[in-house]
């Protein structure tokens, strides 16, 4: 049977937000959504950003309704996650388009805890994947819908399936919101001065066919 995913978002505060693919107009398995350009994906990143600016990091994971059976028994944090991500009794984030977020042209999702950096794009040609939710997930692998391929980062490959490596990591996002390569500079010198260990990442994905 297909996979539904729901991703939660949660502050360093320790608050959590969950948001609803539907309410994009977006179909709620990982590979119906995880793509660029994709409006449900880029509005969890601009929750993301907007959290980020009042708190010093989010943490994401893009959990789905059978991960359960996959999150270890002492991983309370993914645990705690899931319930909260499939709990009906917990209402959906709903976030409104603005001007900024029509004017974005992309996001910095920096990984303080591996100084990986993602340059993720508003806008896609095609169905190109968005890597984030892969990374991010709970539960890949145990459902119709799922990512069935290989990730690789920086010429090394890196397990998606069943948890990604960064579900739950500390996670800074930023969003550019004009096309002067200034921007995008002025970013990058932010991100050396607070993290001289970053380093960029560069993606190859490779899908199996049929997907």
């Amino acid at each position: 049977m297909g996979q539904y995913y729901m991703p939660v978002i949660r502050s360093s505060d320790g608050s959590m937000q969950k948001m609803y693919s539907h309410d994009y107009d977006n179909g709620l398995k990982l590979m119906e959504h995880s793509y660029l350009g994709n409006r449900f994906v880029n509005a969890v990143l601009s929750v993301m950003e907007y959290f980020c600016k009042e708190e010093d990091y989010v943490r994401l994971y893009w959990i789905g309704d059978y991960a359960s059976d996959v999150i270890p028994k002492e991983d309370t944090d993914k645990l705690n996650a899931y319930r909260f991500g499939w709990d009906d009794r917990k209402p959906n984030y709903k976030y409104e388009p603005s001007d900024e977020f029509e004017a974005t042209v992309g996001w910095i999702v920096h990984n303080l805890d591996t100084h990986e950096v993602l340059n993720i794009p508003a806008f896609g040609y095609g169905w190109t994947i968005n890597v984030l939710p892969l990374l991010t997930n709970c539960g890949n692998g145990q459902g119709g819908g799922d990512f069935d391929g290989i990730l690789k980062l920086d010429g090394k490959t890196v397990s998606v399936h069943d948890i990604g490596p960064w579900a739950g990591n500390r996670l800074n996002v930023m969003g550019i919101h004009s096309n002067d390569p200034d921007d995008v500079e002025r970013t990058w010198v932010c991100l050396e001065h607070n993290d001289p260990d970053v380093k960029q990442t560069y993606l190859n994905v490779y899908v199996k066919e049929g997907l």
